[in-house]
């Protein structure tokens, strides 16, 4: 590209959502889209071998190693906040996992003011978007471009699991996308075959074909350019230090994600007036960019356990050769697999109507979290969970115009009391499971935490120090009603008070959905991608 070129759109981010994005409206040959990605292409063979994000979660080519503010309500601690930094977004990088949320998750969103995103308005683009293979319903998509399949890898203990799961209540079936999400069962992954599916493989390479379609890697917005109160492009830098920039005739759609959009939101103008006035910046609108934070707070439970194949061992020495040529084979292997290979939605109290908890169990543990894995040195399983919906909200502010400064990130986790009981009861959970009389046979012998935690509060002690993010953060730039204080856009995902702007990514979410946040965000994709191209697919 020229130090400064036109094009009818002008997308920043390659992720989730954006990928979706630069395919359809590439299908209107008529329109020009160019989509700018702050880190590299998706050509690394670790981003298309399943058990590849061990290697490449943590490294900063592929990966914003964003880190949180001391947390009060953690004793001051820093949490990790990795994202996507590559073609494919955190699709690339994450566990794989598959959730769509429950349907009262997208009326809350009509509640909330996002007019046409209530349960009838987002289910044809969840299954327009994707291809799940042994669909067991008609509200699952069979057609898409997005694979989804069953995990195929079995495993004694995960089988004992689901069976100790079920004996507590838990309805064992296999479907949590179709109409009851409650349930225990092996994990949905994006995955076709022995390879990962992301968002960049199943829609990029389409818009890759399309001579009115250009991608640039490694080019980090700092600027959205504005005419009066118009958009009219993005300026960006490029790793030789050169400084270009973009023009949209039509429209710039930032799909950056819930961390970066209100970074570059605001040092381009648009926030809080206060915040915006920091930095330095003329106000272009004064609007709550930033606020409304949330995520996953994940705490995980370990177990020594015996008599069963625990990844721990097998992912080492000549075990790990024979599973390498299980994959190579294209058979099921541990390489086929993300973190999660039972998953399971249950309810923290009986009387509520809906799951509150998501819990995903595998048959190994780990030592660390941060900057890879590595795995403990006895046969172990764990037990991962978060609260599907919590009340604690954060914010995300701009402390710098240079994008090499890290903005502020103020989660919150567990601030809000009403968190607390459901995380117990998430704990407790997870310790009936391996103290059921299925799982005996394995002799599990729980060290994190450990039996010595009894009580509420030395349960919840636990979570504060060793909890930390399902990488899930949104809601910063929400969609809502025109002229609501508390929203940043309008339901046609326009910027509210300017022109030739809109966001699509995991920010514009009003209120956390009931699960991991791929899906959801593609899914705001498809259904943006159509309202800027002024079609609507009828509601199912």
């Amino acid at each position: 590209m020229s130090s400064e070129d036109q094009f009818d759109y002008v997308i920043v981010g390659a992720g989730a959502a954006g990928c979706v994005l630069a395919s359809r409206l590439t299908e209107d040959e008529s329109s020009t889209v160019v989509q700018l990605e702050a880190g590299p292409d998706n050509k690394h063979l670790y981003l298309r071998i399943p058990a590849g994000f061990t290697k490449i979660v943590g490294s900063p080519k592929f990966a914003w190693r964003f880190q949180t503010e001391p947390t009060e309500s953690l004793g001051g601690r820093t949490i990790g906040l990795t994202q996507g930094r590559v073609v494919g977004g955190g699709t690339s990088i994450n566990g794989m996992v598959a959730v769509r949320g429950q349907r009262e998750d997208y009326e809350s969103w009509a509640r909330e003011g996002a007019e046409g995103w209530n349960y009838a308005g987002v289910l044809p683009y969840f299954r327009k978007l994707e291809k799940m293979r042994d669909a067991s319903s008609e509200v699952r998509g069979n057609t898409g471009e997005f694979e989804i399949a069953t995990a195929t890898l079995r495993n004694p203990a995960c089988d004992a699991f689901i069976e100790a799961a079920a004996a507590a209540g838990v309805p064992k079936h296999a479907d949590y996308n179709g109409e009851d999400q409650e349930s225990v069962c092996y994990t949905q992954q994006a995955i076709k075959g022995r390879f990962r599916v992301s968002s960049a493989t199943s829609f990029l390479s389409k818009a890759r074909k399309r001579p009115n379609y250009r991608l640039v890697t490694e080019a980090r917005a700092d600027k959205i350019l504005f005419e009066g109160k118009r958009a009219v492009g993005v300026r960006y830098r490029l790793p030789d230090g050169s400084v270009r920039t973009v023009r949209a005739r039509r429209e710039v759609i930032l799909s950056g994600g819930a961390i970066n959009t209100p970074r570059l939101l605001q040092i381009s103008g648009i926030g809080p007036a206060d915040w915006v006035r920091a930095l330095g910046v003329d106000v272009v609108a004064d609007l709550p960019v930033g606020r409304n934070l949330r995520d996953h707070y994940l705490i995980v439970m370990k177990a020594k356990a015996e008599g069963f194949p625990s990844i721990n061992r097998i992912a080492k020495g000549p075990a790990l050769w024979g599973q390498i040529g299980l994959w190579l084979l294209n058979r099921p292997s541990i390489l086929t697999m993300g973190p999660a290979y039972v998953s399971y939605f249950i309810k923290s109290n009986p009387s509520l109507p809906v799951p509150d908890i998501q819990g995903m169990f595998t048959p190994g543990s780990y030592r660390s979290r941060e900057g890879g894995r590595s795995f403990d040195d006895y046969l172990g399983m764990a037990c991962g969970i978060w609260q599907h919906r919590p009340y604690s909200v954060g914010e995300v502010k701009a402390q710098s115009t240079d994008i090499s400064v890290q903005p502020l990130i103020r989660p919150n986790y567990l601030a809000d009391e009403r968190d607390h009981p459901v995380v117990i009861a998430a704990m407790k959970f997870a310790r009936k499971m391996f103290e059921s009389p299925q799982m005996a046979k394995f002799k599990p012998i729980e060290t994190a935490p450990g039996p010595e935690v009894q009580t509420d509060q030395e349960w919840l002690d636990y979570a504060r120090e060793v909890g930390s993010t399902a990488y899930h953060p949104m809601g910063t730039a929400r969609i809502g009603r025109v002229g609501d204080p508390a929203a940043v856009l309008d339901p046609m995902l326009r910027v509210q008070g300017v022109e030739g702007l809109r966001v699509a990514d995991s920010s514009v979410m009003p209120t956390m959905p009931s699960g991991n946040l791929a899906v959801p965000s593609m899914m705001i994709g498809e259904k943006g991608a159509d309202l800027i191209r002024g079609r609507t697919i009828p509601n199912a």
